[in-house]
């Protein structure tokens, strides 16, 4: 997000229900105009080559982000896809790391439509001289 202008205000974890929920006290503790909430899932499909006996992990997530106001209404979302296939004899590998490279794919598709919906809805301000989480 930072990378799109956006400053963010970190909190601990809580679910999309309950940040919605609570969105007024999270904003007067955090002094934000807004929430920036994800929701993200994941599916890994087991595909095997029987010609040369080799399982391949294809990573497909979609990651959703959403912008609550401080009154609990969504303002604005989008959701993003990632997806990683790692090829080759070592194509099992590391299947966290896979999960989050695509992860990393779909979090920047979705910075990058944040970062535009903001220029466009703020022409003349800058996101990073404002602090919007």
């Amino acid at each position: 997000m930072a990378a799109a202008g956006i400053g963010i205000v970190p909190v601990a974890p809580v679910s999309h229900l309950e940040a919605v929920a609570t969105a007024a006290k999270i904003c007067a503790d955090t002094g934000t105009a807004g929430l920036l909430i994800p929701e993200g899932r994941y599916e890994q499909t087991g595909k095997h080559n029987p010609l040369i006996n080799i399982i391949t992990y294809p990573t497909h997530v979609e990651l959703r982000l959403d912008e609550v106001g401080c009154d609990g209404t969504v303002r604005w979302t989008t959701t993003a896809t990632g997806d990683q296939s790692v090829s080759g004899f070592i194509s099992v590998g590391n299947l966290g790391a896979t999960i989050d490279a695509a992860y990393r794919t779909a979090a920047h598709r979705s910075a990058d439509d944040r970062g535009s919906a903001y220029r466009r809805r703020h022409p003349f301000v800058h996101p990073a001289t404002e602090s919007e989480t």
